[in-house]
């Protein structure tokens, strides 16, 4: 093994350090949602949509979708009322450049990462609960439904969104039982379905 077992043991102390700040990141942007610009706002749900859809489909790519919602997050982040309490604005300028710059360059490749992940999804069996989410998420992404939703349903969907997320990956990781998925799923669903109401209602 390349890595002793400090260095080992640091390298995970510091991957958890980063998880614990991206989530404590993303519980302020939700917190301080009215702040920002519609458009802002809807850019994140997109960006928490396409991370499920990748992720849904079993596809490598889903890292990079997170890694393109959480500099989003980073983006927002800078403007809450925790980050000018806590940051210096050099030092708010540069987390705010810095994942731009990561986003933009990522953003070249989703839609190579959807055109894959629909062709996988549509691969599944037709009952698989994964396809028919994923495929469902995929037409809230072609809709104005998630503009037309309140925020507190957007602010769920997210929420929502990165429950799952992370039980997938953490499944795939062989680090909690598939069980784990089934509250985060389900909640899931029960919010696409209202997602999908709102869209039918005149």
């Amino acid at each position: 093994m390349s890595q002793s077992f400090d260095e080992l043991k640091e390298s995970v102390r510091k991957a958890q350090a980063f998880s614990k700040q991206r989530v404590d990141r993303l519980t302020q942007v939700l917190n301080e949602y009215y702040v920002y610009k519609k458009e802002s706002w809807l850019d994140l749900v997109d960006e928490a949509v396409i991370w499920a859809i990748i992720a849904l489909s079993e596809s490598d790519n889903a890292s990079q979708c997170e890694t393109l919602f959480f500099a989003n997050v980073d983006e927002l982040y800078v403007s809450t009322s925790e980050a000018e309490r806590t940051l210096s604005v050099n030092e708010r300028r540069r987390i705010q450049a810095e994942a731009g710059a990561l986003r933009k360059t990522i953003y070249l490749n989703v839609n190579a990462f959807l055109d894959e992940a629909w062709q996988r999804l549509q691969t599944m069996d037709e009952s698989n609960a994964f396809a028919k989410a994923g495929l469902a998420l995929n037409g809230i992404l072609g809709m104005k439904t998630v503009e037309r939703a309140p925020y507190d349903l957007n602010l769920e969907l997210v929420a929502g969104i990165c429950m799952l997320c992370t039980a997938l990956k953490a499944v795939s990781l062989g680090v909690w039982e598939e069980v784990s998925l089934v509250s985060p799923f389900q909640r899931v669903e029960q919010l696409i379905l209202q997602m999908y109401s709102l869209h039918s209602t005149p």
